[in-house]
């Protein structure tokens, strides 16, 4: 009996084509190799028929993004809203005043007879009991079937995670995961975004 071959062709909500070859002959047939385009594969006799049925790769697909965005509890003070003043005398007082109260390098200095309106809002936040703000946080990942080992030195470092869904700020690369699939490899590349409105150093992270 001559060697009958059937073809099916599969595409999945990433983009990824996959082929899936039917062999069956009454001939032996022997596993492909290990390698290239190959996903899985696997060979069975049955009353002297040998199937062979094996899966290959035919494109790499597309990255699949997942998104977590949730908030942090934070000083009020690191609220974007002060960095204008953030380096101002007045701030600067506010934040030992905060810490001691009495604190002799104040010279009599008080909160609510600064010069800076913003200090006065401190204040007021401070006396109702308003010392924290929800700030906005993101975390973004993607995954893709590569051919070739994933670059891992991007970690730690700015990198574009490619979609940013209009995050206000840059984004550094948190973690790297990789599992081999036959001769390709799906890794996963995860994006921690800076705060709202601010970037990451590029001194530090670059």
């Amino acid at each position: 009996m001559a060697t009958t071959t059937t073809y099916e062709m599969a595409v999945d909500s990433a983009g990824l084509i996959t082929e899936t070859t039917t062999e069956e002959s009454f001939e032996a047939i022997q596993l492909p190799e290990f390698g290239g385009n190959l996903r899985g594969a696997r060979v069975t006799q049955t009353d002297g028929k040998w199937t062979l049925v094996r899966e290959d790769y035919m494109t790499n697909g597309a990255p699949v993004y997942s998104v977590d965005a949730s908030t942090s509890t934070e000083p009020i003070e690191s609220n974007p809203m002060f960095d204008d003043i953030r380096y101002d005398e007045e701030f600067q007082k506010w934040t030992v005043w905060k810490a001691n109260h009495t604190d002799p390098s104040l010279n009599g200095w008080l909160p609510n007879e600064s010069t800076e309106a913003l200090v006065h809002k401190l204040y007021w936040w401070y006396l109702s009991g308003i010392t924290s703000y929800l700030a906005p946080r993101c975390v973004i990942k993607h995954s893709t079937i590569q051919d070739d080992f994933p670059d891992i030195t991007i970690v730690g470092k700015i990198a574009d995670p490619g979609e940013k869904g209009g995050w206000d700020g840059n984004f550094i690369c948190t973690a790297v995961n990789c599992q081999q699939e036959g001769g390709k490899y799906r890794v996963t590349v995860e994006y921690m975004a800076s705060a709202q409105g601010r970037e990451w150093d590029t001194e530090i992270y670059s």
